[in-house]
């Protein structure tokens, strides 16, 4: 199921035409984020109820990773840009309110 999942995600994201990261736009919010390093699952989850955003990703794949933590007034695509740094997790944009997380 894990990796039928993750082909969705994937094909969601080739379709949508996705970039390999979230481009800083200028017209995202500022958003008051407070996110600490942790688990990827659980970061994320939190990172999508802060944002307001959907988060796509295959639960299994990212159970054995850790985000770095995230504080500060910040457009969502910067917060998540810097979570994801250095864990060979990279974020695809699939519409305005949804990401898709991967390994790269």
């Amino acid at each position: 199921m894990n990796r039928v999942l993750l082909g969705c995600v994937s094909l969601l994201a080739s379709i949508a035409g996705c970039t390999s990261s979230p481009p800083v736009s200028t017209h995202e919010e500022l958003r008051k984020f407070a996110v600490p390093a942790g688990d990827a699952p659980t970061a994320l989850m939190e990172f999508s109820r802060q944002a307001n955003k959907q988060v796509l990703f295959d639960f299994g794949v990212l159970r054995s990773r850790q985000t770095r933590g995230v504080e500060g007034m910040l457009q969502p695509s910067e917060a998540l840009r810097s979570m994801l740094e250095g864990t060979g997790l990279v974020a695809s944009n699939v519409d305005e309110i949804t990401v898709a997380i991967t390994p790269h």
